[in-house]
């Protein structure tokens, strides 16, 4: 099986993301489509959070790496429409009421949320301030008012210490009132870990994410996927040649025309973005498994250079296109369930298979 690849030139940012999501790189330059109309970052006030873990050669109390970490994930929210929002919870406290990303306020938020809780192994309990958030019904009147810029699907990221515990029946009360108030409502737990917890493996599920701090603060891959994967889609289309294609044709059809034209509106809006970003355009064309290699190998380098052409002729600057590739059938995403099927029902079985894709890469 041979790949065709034509390099065409240089540099790029962001696009919003329609139909099926695609991986791609990942970076504040690089988030598209918001997953969430608000994070609300909540830091854990028990007095256990005062344990000191070991981070490299020193150690440092659980509360401090959590307010180290928040102020890493804090910035890729940048430019992005999602309000943030920092308090803590048991109890519950508004230190930043949630609003779009401002570094001052942030930072001035951020130093406001005491690090020296005194009392070890108070008797405290996270869901008693998440039913405040929940039911609007915290004591300071602002932090009740500030709660209704949540919007409809909040995400809540708890920073605390002990991943395997359920926290009480009132937590399990709060996440079953959000999910009916923020239909779309994600909860993530980013836990620390002592030498009282071991090395505890996350085993209750009322949270829908489980993260190990320490790894998100010494990795920088691990917390930028984090970021990626919780708060944002990944930049690609994934356009299906059914739609832009008649089967077996590489002519672009008029609702094909239609489709492009679509996209290419959307990548004209960033285009600045893009090229300020150093960011790129990677194009690639796919097709099924029925014909021979060179047939499909052949229809998809027209298909991809009739594509390719109609974002020319939508006056997208072919300069964000750093490379665009012909596969074939090389690349299928569909697995082995439509080999033994009869023809006309491998044909709609394969249709996932002929595609064509565009993600921005680095």
């Amino acid at each position: 099986m041979k790949v065709k690849k034509i390099i065409i030139g240089l540099g790029c940012l962001c696009l919003l993301a329609t139909g099926n999501v695609f991986a791609s790189n990942s970076s504040p330059s690089s988030h598209c489509d918001k997953q969430a109309d608000a994070a609300l970052f909540l830091l854990d006030y028990s007095g256990s959070m005062m344990r000191k873990v070991k981070q490299g050669e020193s150690e440092s109390p659980k509360i401090t790496l959590a307010k180290q970490l928040l102020k890493e994930i804090t910035p890729e929210l940048k430019d992005s429409e999602i309000s943030l929002g920092i308090g803590s919870v048991a109890p519950f406290n508004l230190f930043l009421a949630p609003s779009n990303y401002e570094s001052d306020r942030v930072s001035k938020a951020l130093s406001e949320a005491p690090e020296d809780l005194e009392i070890f192994g108070r008797n405290t309990n996270i869901g008693e301030g998440f039913l405040e958030i929940t039911n609007l019904s915290a004591p300071n009147e602002k932090n009740r008012v500030a709660l209704k810029n949540l919007g409809e699907d909040p995400i809540f990221i708890v920073f605390s210490d002990n991943p395997t515990s359920t926290r009480g029946i009132e937590l399990e009360k709060a996440f079953k009132e959000a999910k009916v108030k923020y239909r779309k409502s994600k909860f993530v737990l980013i836990y620390f870990l002592d030498e009282k917890n071991g090395n505890a493996i996350p085993s209750a599920n009322l949270f829908d994410k489980y993260y190990d701090g320490l790894q998100l603060l010494n990795n920088k891959e691990s917390l930028s996927s984090f970021v990626s994967d919780e708060l944002f889609r990944d930049c690609a289309f994934n356009l299906s040649a059914d739609t832009l294609f008649a089967f077996d044709g590489s002519s672009l059809s008029q609702k094909g025309k239609a489709e492009i034209k679509k996209v290419s509106s959307q990548i004209k809006a960033r285009t600045k973005e893009l090229l300020a970003a150093s960011s790129y355009l990677s194009i690639s064309a796919h097709t099924d498994r029925l014909g021979s290699d060179s047939y499909n190998q052949t229809l998809s380098e027209k298909r991809l250079h009739a594509v390719l052409n109609e974002l020319k002729n939508n006056s997208v600057d072919m300069k964000l296109i750093k490379e665009a590739k012909a596969f074939g059938e090389a690349k299928p995403v569909t697995g082995n369930e439509c080999l033994d099927l009869p023809r006309k029902e491998q044909i709609r079985c394969y249709q996932p298979d002929r595609r064509v894709e565009i993600k921005v890469i680095k």
